[in-house]
């Protein structure tokens, strides 16, 4: 039995009076369907037709604040238990279960939360939510995988160890929230917390908080909502499990779960801890009244930290600067509050009093705002808004907090929050934020442990709204389309190739760049001079554009986000990218803008620093990873002297020899038209879009040479090699790869044997003997040659295992498979390949790199074909002659 929550306010009536009210059609197919259970499951619907994809999302009310000292860490270790097998499947066919239907099939644990997220087909939905909920409700946590599982766990705690940065995030958390508070008691758990979590506290810990009362489905995606509607019920509701599971106790004996409080308000906190760099950071404890609140609240926050001319990054650079990367905001929903943080990363010598002041003064100057600095903010907002609806697989990920706590109608309401913003509210909560209770914390090398009251301050700085964005230009919506317009090739007269797709489900307009042969054509002494000149376009183009992006509320990206689940493929030697993206409306704007970003100049001195800065950051972060090491070298090894080998960021040298002069002499060939492949995704029709085009990118140079860059072909494995390097980490790093010349009819073969080996690898080395967090095999096929390279991480005492490991599958030339296990391989990967497609921008990347990789537009759809006709012959002919004991490199990186 279920009873529907109150008739919400449509969307559309409460956007239609703002301009950037989104379509009828779009704003019925976003409008949340509350519903809840008789036995207390709380459900929210979220249909977005024409996705093809459904993610269906489970919060469980069980993080590390639900747990004691002694079994810290439980909460993330049963995440990963229940993978293990239900009363209805072992662990294997569990497994097995899910990538028949193409399944992505993940779990993450937070301080209050654990989501478990599984994206599929919309026509695999049945079987996912059968799955699904199996796990959640039917698991046995077997205890022969038991001690398995906790091996993984210490391998991930490792893997975390080895980030440079782990120990002031441990730091900054203790300042925060005071060492003893559940707050601060980290998710993981410690190595010793786990090396002695008792089997039988974790059964206990699973019956007491996984019960339908203490959950939350949320399902987004493709599906008819009554339909998905009996499918949860059958799964989570009354007759699985009845209402007296409402009763059981969803907090352990003895652990009150308070809200957070601040360790030290009012004060000024540091502490002296290892790191690279100093961070400060600004919390403050808000209390929230309703979702308007929240929604002015969120208005303030694109004022304060989003883009080079928000008030922080205003307050920061003031005379005399402090050095700093870019600032960052956020708002973290509790039950009772939001947690509002503002943080800011110092270069070396930066005083961290100094930058703790100007954020406080920022903060504190929210109370005055200018009608443009609302109108932009808004803007970016909205646009922030209905983009995340499109990512049905990051979507809960980064709204997991919010989706947990709020109530019913709260979309709805934030939406109407936005809309009917006004200048005398956002103003009155500002002057309210700047009383609220705060404190600011700094960890770093070199500082006293020390506590200061804030009141000792100076008197902070007064900051303005006069430096506000300028006016945004004035919304014109695209004419309406009726229909889909499938991708088209369109060859400009400046030689820039143009992708074209469009369809009336989407109001966000998404444009992605794409360089052809990145490292190819960079100079043969200045590696990532590619990475550097995007930074700096972005840096000058946020800095001076006319509009602002944020006034448009445009999101421009140039490098990959080491924090963003498949953020990590766009960072590859073969071509660099510019992705940009903003409502339909302002569509004609970014053009221009885009254009004129591209066209230059290029030799601006402070972009041309600032964004060499944030390089040498990332180098650095990089540079104590056995990981990245292991990867470096194996590149180096695999491809020697080629393209391929370069590594995307350089190296400290080769950054430091960059002037602007030989920046902007590297950007007249490099982003020349002929070089550029470029998709455009939205809304907007090609009669309607074509001649914008052509009067912005259409006009950009084409530069010296006619014809493309071509890429050169991969040099061949000859023979066999083996290093070991000093990771210097708490896990090992080791990674194998030959390059192998393919006959084209293998292609598919080889893909799909691929996959197989990989999962054959996962389930045993990671699933089986519990070696590793992450591995997994890839093969990269260019022309008639194909990478096969396999990566893993593991605990030193484990390497020797697991390289014998790696070895026997790369070299397992007898490899056979069945017709269902090639079938589930098949399944598995093109799941994946549509569901990196879910986004405009996310169709707008493939599009791009397709015609530049494979010359096919259509690559998908002949993959598709390709991999499905792969018989058990095929894979057997593809291990014999690709996977059979030839020449291997390997690296590793202890």
């Amino acid at each position: 039995m279920r009873c529907m929550l109150p008739p919400m306010r449509s969307s559309a009536a409460l956007l239609v009076a703002f301009a950037l009210a989104v379509s009828s059609a779009l704003a019925d197919a976003m409008l949340p369907e509350e519903i809840q259970l008789e036995n207390g499951l709380r459900i929210a619907l979220f249909p977005h037709p024409g996705s093809g994809m459904v993610a269906c999302n489970v919060f469980v009310g069980a993080g590390s604040v639900r747990e004691t000292d002694r079994f810290a860490g439980s909460s993330h270790f049963l995440e990963h238990v229940l993978f293990n097998g239900t009363t209805q499947r072992t662990q294997e066919q569990l497994y097995a279960a899910a990538d028949r239907i193409g399944a992505y099939n993940n779990a993450t644990t937070r301080q209050e939360i654990t989501h478990f997220m599984i994206v599929v087909p919309k026509e695999r939905l049945a079987a996912a939510i059968d799955i699904q909920s199996s796990m959640l409700l039917d698991s046995t946590l077997p205890t022969e995988k038991f001690e398995k599982e906790r091996g993984i766990v210490l391998e991930e705690l490792s893997k975390d160890l080895d980030d440079p940065d782990a120990g002031l995030e441990r730091s900054l958390e203790e300042m925060l929230y005071g060492p003893s508070s559940p707050f601060a008691r980290p998710v993981l758990g410690t190595a010793e917390t786990i090396a002695s979590l008792p089997r039988d506290s974790v059964v206990a810990y699973y019956k007491q908080h996984y019960v339908p009362a203490n959950m939350r489905v949320v399902l987004m995606g493709e599906f008819e909502s009554e339909a998905a509607l009996q499918l949860l019920e059958h799964a989570f509701g009354s007759k699985r499990l009845p209402v007296k599971a409402r009763e059981v106790p969803v907090r352990p004996v003895g652990v009150s779960n308070p809200a957070p409080a601040l360790a030290a308000p009012g004060q000024f906190v540091t502490r002296s801890v290892e790191a690279a760099k100093a961070v400060v950071q600004l919390t403050a404890r808000v209390p929230v009244a309703s979702a308007k609140d929240d929604a002015l609240l969120a208005l303030l926050m694109q004022i304060l930290s989003d883009g080079e001319t928000c008030r922080a990054e205003r307050a920061l650079k003031a005379d005399p600067a402090v050095p700093h990367e870019p600032v960052s905001g956020s708002v973290q929903y509790r039950a009772d509050s939001r947690w509002v943080t503002l943080r800011v990363r110092l270069e070396e010598g930066a005083s961290t009093q100094e930058a703790a002041h100007r954020l406080l003064a920022a903060w504190r100057s929210l109370g005055s705002v200018s009608a443009s600095e609302l109108t932009a903010a808004r803007t970016a907002t909205l646009t922030q808004e209905l983009s995340q609806l499109e990512q049905l697989h990051y979507y809960a990920i980064f709204n997991g907090d919010r989706l947990w706590h709020m109530p019913s109608r709260f979309t709805t309401e934030y939406l109407s929050g936005l809309e009917d913003a006004a200048r005398k509210p956002l103003e009155a909560l500002g002057q309210k934020l700047a009383s609220a209770e705060l404190q600011i914390s700094a960890a770093g090398p070199g500082l006293e442990t020390a506590a200061v009251a804030l009141a000792t301050f100076p008197t902070a700085t007064t900051l303005t709204p006069e430096n506000a964005a300028k006016q945004s230009p004035e919304p014109r919506r695209p004419r309406a389309l009726d229909t889909v317009e499938p991708p088209s090739l369109h060859a400009l007269a400046n030689g820039l190739t143009l992708i074209h797709a469009a369809a009336p489900t989407t109001r966000v307009f998404a444009v992605h760049v794409l360089v052809r042969n990145r490292s190819a054509r960079e100079p043969a002494d200045q590696p990532g001079i590619a990475d550097l000149l995007h930074r700096t376009m972005a840096a000058r183009i946020e800095s001076e554009g006319a509009p602002p992006l944020a006034a448009i509320g445009a999101t421009l990206k140039v490098a990959d986000s080491p924090f963003i689940p498949y953020d990590d493929y766009y960072t590859t030697p073969l071509f660099s990218f510019i992705r940009f993206e903003c409502l339909d409306e302002y569509y004609r704007d970014a053009l221009q803008l885009l254009a004129r970003m591209l066209a230059g100049p290029h030799d601006d001195p402070e972009a041309l620093e600032s964004s060499r800065q944030e390089m040498l950051s990332a180098l650095q972060r990089s540079s104590s990873q056995p990981a990245a090491k292991a990867a470096a070298r194996l590149d180096a090894l695999l491809q020697p002297g080629h393209a391929q080998s370069k590594q995307v960021l350089g190296n400290a040298e080769s950054l430091a020899r960059i002037t602007p002069e030989s920046l902007a002499q590297f950007a007249r060939n490099y982003l020349a038209a002929s070089e550029l492949v470029v998709a455009i995704v939205g809304n907007v029709g090609r009669d309607e879009l074509m001649p914008n085009v052509e009067s912005t990118l259409g006009k950009l140079p084409s530069g010296e040479g006619s014809e493309p860059t071509k890429a050169t072909l991969m040099p061949l494995t000859t023979a066999s090699t083996r290093e070991e390097l000093e990771g210097g980490g708490k896990q090992s790093a080791l990674r194998m790869g030959r390059v192998v010349n393919v006959d084209p009819a293998d292609r598919s073969a080889l893909l799909v044997t691929t996959n197989l080996a990989s999962s054959r690898m996962q389930q045993d080395l990671r699933e089986t003997r519990g070696l590793a967090y992450s591995l997994g095999i890839a093969t990269h096929i260019a022309a008639d040659r194909a990478s096969i390279v396999a990566s893993m991480g593991t605990r030193p005492e484990n390497v020797a295992e697991a390289e014998a490991g790696m070895s026997n599958y790369l070299n397992a030339a007898a490899f056979e498979a069945t017709a269902e296990e090639i079938e589930t391989a098949v399944n598995k990967y093109l799941a994946l390949v549509r569901m990196r497609r879910i986004t405009s921008m996310g169709q707008a990347f493939s599009l791009c790199r397709d015609l530049f990789q494979y010359d096919d537009l259509d690559y998908a759809t002949h993959e598709s074909q390709g991999m499905s006709a792969v018989l058990p012959e095929d894979v057997r002919r593809a291990a014999q002659r690709y996977f059979g004991p030839t020449p291997l490199i390997t690296v590793v990186a202890k």
